[in-house]
């Protein structure tokens, strides 16, 4: 996680890497939701070339949802099981992280920055682009904790959020706060929750059969803002 991770960089990486758009809007098109697209392109993130995937909302797409609507669209969809299993593990865990941080009941929390389409399409990208590539696990390095501060409809905060924090207790996922680290928000809740229920964290020898950069929306100096 070379400058942090969302959603949109870990569908960016995977795209990389050769997951086809098409091939991916078939599966998500088994979700009763409507109201977005996926867009592809290229971009630089300080010295890398990077695939930039943005969904890209309408009016519909950019309904507000709550956490019932989302677990019920993954109740309702026609994907397999196993798809299933995954995506709701991670909204899982990204409820459980804003009722700590805000208060209240898994699952009973107001959604702000969460909750529209584009957060089910983020989640469920990933556990399908996995399928769909055949990757069957993922070894991620410890998280970045960032520096500076970062804003949401909550008010000004650290560049690691409550809700990011709170997913890196529950489960007990590696931070790294030495070393050069990226400028405000690194990690999101939705890429925190992913990364933190789906991978391993411990370190590993492989052999590099295909290298792929997911970028973010932003381009700070001073850092690449890609997960690789």
């Amino acid at each position: 996680m070379i400058g942090g991770v969302s959603g949109d960089m870990l569908l960016g990486a995977m795209v990389a890497v050769g997951l086809d758009l098409d091939e991916l809007q078939v599966e998500l098109d088994k979700f009763p939701d409507r109201g977005f697209r996926l867009e592809k392109s290229l971009v630089n993130r300080g010295g890398l070339e990077a695939t930039l995937v943005d969904v890209v909302l309408d009016d519909e797409g950019g309904r507000k949802r709550t956490w019932d609507d989302f677990y019920s669209s993954i109740a309702s969809s026609t994907l397999e099981d196993s798809d299933k299993r995954g995506i709701k593990k991670i909204f899982d865990a990204l409820a459980e992280a804003e009722a700590s941080a805000h208060g209240g009941e898994a699952g009973t929390t107001h959604l702000h920055e969460l909750g529209t389409v584009d957060t089910l399409v983020d989640v469920a990208s990933t556990v399908i682009g996995m399928r769909l590539l055949g990757v069957e696990k993922i070894h991620a390095s410890a998280f970045p904790v960032g520096t500076g501060s970062s804003s949401s409809s909550h008010g000004s905060m650290g560049a690691t959020s409550i809700a990011t924090a709170a997913i890196y207790k529950a489960s007990g996922a590696p931070v790294r706060a030495g070393g050069k680290q990226p400028i405000g928000e690194a990690v999101t809740p939705t890429g925190a929750a992913i990364v933190a229920s789906l991978a391993e964290f411990f370190p590993v020898e492989f052999t590099a059969d295909r290298i792929g950069y997911g970028a973010g929306q932003r381009n700070p100096e001073g850092h690449a803002n890609v997960v690789g």
